[in-house]
């Protein structure tokens, strides 16, 4: 199977002749693993051309090239027939392995910082270590490093990654005197829990409702249990007023 072949066709001419594509894909057939279309746009009503000839292409595993002068095309076909037996390495990026220029590309990410300005940092200050550690009356000695340049870059080199977690607050001195460390996630006290007052146990919904009702036969109605040494409660509550009540409820006297 050989590598590379190429069908050139206008534009006007498949205006002309329609079916001549179709045609010229099937003598072709499968005998080629790279199959290109390249195509010249010579007429101004190209747009529904074109759409059928990407779809003729997609559908016949050929690669569809737009072209829009003859020189144009003329550098395409020099250009495949140049690389028809290299493999995909050669026009892949070269990785740099010197110091220097990988350092040039990491550098050159800052703005307005150039490849001049990294070769300057580096006779200056010899390692790029030394650079990061450098202050600011000392960059700012350097040739070509302005102010902007130099804040952009001092905001680069000492500015912490992205992700990076924060320190967590020191709980030590906190726990030493006996200070309990503050929780966002403590549960909201429940409204039901019962409440031990003088040997009764109440609800604690009853005895804010009685506190604020002042009713003394509501309290007696609150769910009592008996404790384990039981104490005869009085036969009347003593109220001093409805609208100021005592901050507890007695329930029983020894």
């Amino acid at each position: 199977m050989q590598s590379t072949c190429a069908l050139f066709l206008s534009v006007r001419y498949h205006f002309r002749h329609p079916k001549h594509i179709l045609r010229r894909i099937d003598e072709v057939g499968r005998n080629f693993r790279l199959r290109v279309l390249l195509v010249l746009v010579d007429d101004e009503e190209n747009q529904a051309a074109l759409t059928e000839l990407n779809k003729i292409a997609f559908a016949t595993n050929f690669t569809m090239i737009q072209a829009w002068s003859n020189q144009e095309c003329a550098r395409y076909l020099e250009t495949f027939k140049a690389y028809e037996n290299k493999s995909s390495s050669s026009i892949q990026a070269r990785e740099e392995t010197e110091f220097l220029p990988r350092l040039q590309k990491v550098m050159t990410a800052v703005r307005s910082v150039n490849k001049t300005d990294v070769t300057t940092l580096m006779d200056v200050f010899g390692s790029f270590s030394a650079i990061c550690a450098a202050e600011e009356a000392q960059l700012m000695l350097c040739p070509g490093i302005g102010g902007k340049k130099l804040k952009r870059l001092l905001q680069v080199l000492h500015e912490p990654f992205e992700g990076q977690k924060k320190p967590r607050a020191d709980t030590t001195t906190d726990k030493a005197q006996g200070i309990a460390p503050s929780s966002s996630h403590e549960k909201p006290s429940d409204p039901a829990k019962k409440y031990e007052v003088d040997g009764w146990t109440n609800s604690r919904t009853d005895i804010v409702n009685a506190l604020r009702e002042g009713d003394p036969e509501r309290d007696t109605k609150a769910e009592a249990v008996p404790p384990s040494n039981p104490i005869e409660p009085p036969e009347e509550l003593v109220e001093e007023d409805n609208e100021e009540l005592n901050d507890s409820i007695v329930f029983g006297y020894e």
